[in-house]
């Protein structure tokens, strides 16, 4: 049966993903145990450069946290400006 390993502070491998520089925003955030020491993590992220978050990402999971099953669905930030936000806006109406 799946379930969140209980060696893995899955808080410290969360923090150790959002403070990576191009990490912006992590969310469906989710780590199990598929078998006997076999972790995997799935999340979905927020960066203005996702290829280099994704690599970075990686990197952490594997030598700190020994997971290397990952799915990792990237978003890249659009640009802050009163044009997104106004087309954001009309969304909602």
């Amino acid at each position: 049966m799946e379930a969140t390993p209980k060696d893995v502070n899955v808080t410290d491998v969360f923090n150790d993903l959002m403070a990576i520089e191009a990490v912006e925003e992590i969310h469906d955030f989710h780590v199990w145990c598929l078998s006997v020491g076999k972790m995997a993590m799935s999340a979905h992220i927020r960066s203005p450069n996702p290829y280099v978050a994704l690599k970075k990402m990686n990197k952490i999971l594997r030598n700190k946290h020994n997971i290397y099953h990952t799915t990792i669905q990237i978003e890249k930030s659009k640009p802050l400006t009163i044009d997104y936000v106004m087309s954001c806006d009309s969304d909602f109406k």
